[in-house]
């Protein structure tokens, strides 16, 4: 089965060598604006946030007609992925409440693909992410929609005003270097300090924050 991501090399070495597709970009007509998010774009055709870590992933797929492209999750200091494996296939054994098993080849149906991810949400240092989403952004086509994905890296004993505030600073970051929409990322359930689990607690989840610290400006709340 043909794989963009070859899950037996590390994120970092896939994050360099760009996915692996197959033939020319295809030729992606011209239509009329549409509207997203109260946005002009070409189409309502995206990829979420996930597998578009960096521009050599971003760039291959908006040239093939995806419009709505979400830069995956960054943070305001570089985080390692975890160790391998990082994404395997998983076979079910054609039960509803498992167990699973990891398979080395899968024989059947590639629309019946399962499989399971461990990355950790990992970053690149803010200096490289930034200086990238903003050359990418000048890449993109009229109509074509940058969306970067934040999330607060939390130390030990941050309170919670401490966390929003790290999401707000990832957020001016990402909206200074070109990001038309910003996704907060509240939920990873390979992480466990409190960021990956933020979707738990509603009140927390809406905490509107806005950023001001020595020598940054302060940023604008997010919409």
């Amino acid at each position: 089965m043909y794989c963009a991501y070859d899950p037996a090399l590390s994120w970092e070495h896939n994050c360099i060598r760009g996915p692996q597709i197959y033939g020319a970009d295809p030729v992606v007509p011209a239509v009329p604006l549409k509207r997203f998010l109260g946005l002009p774009v070409r189409s309502r055709f995206g990829i979420a946030a996930g597998i578009l870590p960096n521009s050599n992933w971003l760039l291959p797929y908006a040239r093939r007609g995806f419009d709505l492209l979400t830069w995956k999750t960054v943070r305001s200091e570089a985080r390692a992925c975890y160790p391998l494996p990082n994404w395997v296939l998983v076979d079910d054994g054609g039960r509803a409440d498992g167990p699973v098993t990891v398979v080395d080849r899968w024989e059947g149906d590639p629309r019946e693909v399962s499989s399971a991810v461990c990355f950790g949400m990992p970053s690149f240092a803010p200096v490289q992410w930034r200086a990238d989403i903003r050359w990418a952004a000048g890449q993109l086509l009229e109509g074509q929609l940058l969306i970067v994905s934040v999330v607060a890296s939390p130390q030990p004993g941050w309170t919670l005003d401490q966390t929003a505030d790290d999401y707000a600073l990832c957020a001016g970051w990402a909206v200074e270097s070109g990001a038309q929409v910003i996704e907060a990322n509240l939920s990873c359930p390979n992480v466990c300090s409190v960021e990956g689990s933020l979707y738990c607690d509603v009140l927390s989840s809406v905490r509107d924050k806005s950023f001001n610290a020595p020598g940054d400006r302060t940023l604008p709340r997010s919409k």
